[in-house]
């Protein structure tokens, strides 16, 4: 399955970066490519994120996460009115950056 998120990201870089434009130097490659991946990375909604950006994804993964140990942390009463703490639960946080490097042939 990995293979088929790399084939996808290679093809969509390919496609709408390296064809569109021609590089008249590394500098202006790596400018270049950078712009178009933090766009990838940041600004692009992405199906396998619900639609959402990176940057909504996690925002709205860290506001769940937030609302979760709330409510996880709060004290109940048991059914012999003693009071028990919730455990707790927490979430990783998902970075979806990557690094790109442009060297030269």
């Amino acid at each position: 399955m990995e293979n088929a998120f790399i084939e996808s990201f290679n093809g969509r870089l390919r496609d709408e970066c390296w064809t569109v434009h021609q590089f008249a130097s590394l500098a202006e490659a790596q400018t270049i490519i950078e712009a178009w991946r933090l766009d990838y990375n940041q600004r692009r909604p992405h199906s396998l994120l619900g639609h959402l950006t990176p940057n909504e994804f996690v925002m709205q993964r860290q506001a769940e996460q937030i609302a979760e140990e709330v409510v996880c942390s709060s004290e109940e009463p048991s059914q012999n009115g003693a009071n028990v703490r919730s455990q707790k639960f927490s979430f990783r946080s998902v970075s979806l950056t990557g690094e790109i490097t442009v060297s030269p042939y």
